[in-house]
């Protein structure tokens, strides 16, 4: 290669290294819509998210818990205010089958419905199908009411993301509220205060 050339390579090198490669724009692009995305889904909220915080259980003014009916999951119908008038408090728990952290805390839920014999556990779906649901009961062997949620739950019962659980007591007012998974220990030691008062 002559000087020349040599002076051409280089002053062309420079050229393009000065502008952005064909191939740079689209990835950033997917950056860029990646990033607009997930800011736009943590603003906004609402059940599509999974886990938000807060975290931790609160305790809430006693409030009278919305009443519902949607199709139970296995046939026949659920119908909250039914299930007051049995004088037993209540644990309503909100969950989807694509809802990572809702599985993973199921067998929780399930494990303690057995332990609190004197407490009625209320699983309902929200934003799902009756076959993922049937599938989601069937896979982790849940056997406590099961329901699907038409809509009217989720408005009654507004929360920033899955798994949520309501606790109400035998009046049937709502006591206290959890966003995000639970452990037994923690349903425990919530449904323990639940039936004390």
């Amino acid at each position: 290669m002559n000087q020349v050339d040599a002076g051409e390579s280089s002053t062309s090198a420079h050229r393009t290294t000065g502008r952005l490669s064909p191939w740079t724009v689209p990835p950033l692009a997917a950056i860029v819509l990646v990033g607009a995305f997930v800011w736009f889904a943590a603003g906004r909220g609402g059940l599509e998210t999974e886990s938000t915080p807060p975290l931790e259980y609160v305790s809430v003014s006693p409030h009278k818990a919305p009443d519902f009916e949607v199709p139970r999951i296995g046939g026949g119908s659920l119908k909250l205010s039914q299930m007051v008038q049995d004088g037993r408090p209540i644990v309503l728990n909100l969950w989807a089958s694509w809802c990572i952290p809702c599985r993973q805390e199921m067998p929780a839920l399930e494990t303690t419905s057995h332990d609190h014999r004197d407490v009625a556990f209320i699983g309902i779906a929200v934003q799902d199908t009756l076959a993922a649901s049937e599938l989601f009961a069937s896979d982790l062997g849940v056997t406590f009411d099961l329901g699907l949620d038409d809509g009217t739950v989720a408005t009654a019962y507004p929360t920033p993301g899955l798994p949520t659980t309501y606790f109400i007591d035998r009046d049937g007012m709502i006591v206290g509220q959890r966003f995000g998974e639970m452990t037994t220990a923690e349903l425990t030691s919530h449904i323990s205060q639940l039936v004390d008062e």
